[in-house]
């Protein structure tokens, strides 16, 4: 927990939001000095109705604790999936941007041209935004979120299980 407070992001991933190490009740607590949360388990962003109030679940307690944001998955994925997908987020917004990324699928199929993929229209409209070695400016994690989708094998069902929930945070990289 002490971590969450000075560290400035945290990456949880396994089963489900981490509730089983980090309690609810100790994120809430931290009295806004959060880390940003990525949290790449099984409907780890997913909401819970009780009763008549509000919904409840892990990601609203690290708002509640004070990250800027969180990021998870409205329902359960596939392990391998959603590696693919924690992998790309991270290096894009994080480690090494201008890595080139692992095929999503099978490299030895030839298959019709697909029409141009969220990250093509991203990087066209804004081609300074994404991997350009040259660039000043570093791409937020929610622009990372929205490019990693196209990096897993079943787009339209893994690639659209993580969301982000708080405002556009970008991480710096110390030079």
């Amino acid at each position: 927990v002490q971590q969450l407070e000075t560290k400035a992001l945290f990456a949880y991933c396994g089963h489900g939001a981490g509730e089983r190490y980090v309690k609810a009740d100790q994120v809430r607590g931290l009295g806004g000095a959060c880390a940003t949360a990525v949290l790449m388990g099984c409907s780890s962003a997913r909401l819970k109705r009780e009763g008549t109030l509000e919904p409840r679940g892990m990601v609203l307690s690290y708002l509640i604790g004070g990250a800027p944001l969180a990021i998870g998955n409205l329902w359960d994925v596939s392990d391998r999936d959603i590696d693919r997908f924690a992998d790309s987020l991270l290096r894009r917004a994080v480690f090494l941007p201008d890595t080139p990324h692992p095929p999503a699928g099978p490299s030895d199929t030839a298959a019709p041209a697909p029409a141009k993929t969220l990250a093509q229209r991203l990087q066209e409209a804004a081609p300074d935004a994404t991997s350009s070695p040259s660039s000043s400016r570093t791409p937020s994690l929610v622009e990372c979120v929205a490019l990693a989708r196209d990096d897993v094998r079943m787009k339209h069902l893994i690639g659209a299980a993580p969301v982000c929930y708080g405002v556009p945070v970008t991480c710096l990289r110390r030079t």
